[in-house]
């Protein structure tokens, strides 16, 4: 979801979501994250067992398209900005206070000390406020902590323009305008079959028991 979607949908989840579902997020569960996770607490994709109080239904992960460079000098120094806000939100704290101890910071030190004295879900208040604020100016967008690490592309934000529904299954789903785009950017030929990876290889999956049951029961060498 574009940043202020985003931020609409975790608003009115956080109040909406009933069990057996589980809205995961830094400010829901002891996961630090960046993004938020749709849980069925009634089933199990266990990749933490030695984690019993994490949610860890199957899950569906829902991530916020931000702000990132175009490589202009404003967007750039914006990512910078954005980059360290990331690490002090509570995903490397360790590193962007290494980086403000040897002169590297863009944001300073009155800023980030202070920052890194707060809570992790204050932490988050700021970073993500700061990606809410940033956004208008965006002409390139991605899942911020994948454009850090390089691993899918950025997109324009003209793709992202209203573009109806299609159908999908038995149901008609809204797609953005510039879906072929997209999907072209991150798989390039995408009407050709081929046979994927897994991003999360060796979860214990079952649809039948919950993570709470199920985890009582395994144990990983």
């Amino acid at each position: 979801m574009l940043r202020p979607d985003y931020e609409r949908f975790q608003e009115v989840a956080m109040r909406e979501v009933e069990p057996p579902y589980f809205l995961q997020n830094t400010y829901t569960d002891t996961m630090i994250l960046a993004w938020s996770k749709l849980c069925d607490s009634r089933t199990a994709a266990i990749e933490w067992p030695d984690e019993p109080n994490v949610n860890q239904g199957i899950f569906i992960d829902i991530v916020p398209l931000d702000h990132v460079s175009d490589g202009s000098p404003a967007s750039v120094l914006a990512y910078k900005l954005q980059h360290e806000l990331w690490g002090g939100g509570g995903i490397q704290p360790d590193a962007v206070k290494e980086l403000m101890e040897n002169g590297g910071s863009q944001l300073g030190e009155d800023i980030i000390r202070p920052l890194l004295e707060k809570s992790t879900e204050e932490r988050m208040k700021v970073y993500e406020g700061f990606m809410l604020d940033i956004f208008p100016r965006a002409s390139k967008v991605n899942f911020f902590m994948l454009d850090v690490i390089g691993t899918y592309p950025c997109s324009d934000i003209s793709w992202y323009g209203a573009g109806g529904c299609m159908p999908f299954e038995q149901v008609q789903l809204p797609v953005p305008s510039g879906y072929d785009a997209i999907l072209r950017n991150y798989y390039g030929d995408y009407s050709k079959p081929v046979r994927g990876t897994s991003l999360h290889e060796g979860m214990l999956v079952s649809t039948d028991i919950s993570y709470k049951d199920l985890i009582k029961e395994i144990t990983w060498t």
